[in-house]
């Protein structure tokens, strides 16, 4: 599996210049969630209808986003 670039600055960066595309970015995106790590983190099929947002800095960057609220 490919290493994704450590944050998401260097991703952006890694798209503009080239280095990546967004179907690179979704595929290893997929690939994490759907690792044994990570089978039970994220939604079956979440990354099947990816956004179709344009012109934002961050468009095409799969991301990932953790809660950390206390509920209790």
């Amino acid at each position: 599996m490919p290493i994704s670039p450590p944050d998401i600055h260097a991703t952006r960066l890694a798209l503009a210049s080239g280095q990546t595309s967004v179907a690179d970015l979704l595929a290893l995106a997929q690939g994490i969630a759907e690792s044994h790590v990570c089978r039970h983190v994220y939604m079956p099929g979440a990354l099947q209808q990816p956004a179709t947002t344009t012109g934002s800095a961050l468009a095409g960057i799969p991301v990932s986003v953790k809660d950390l609220f206390d509920v209790a």
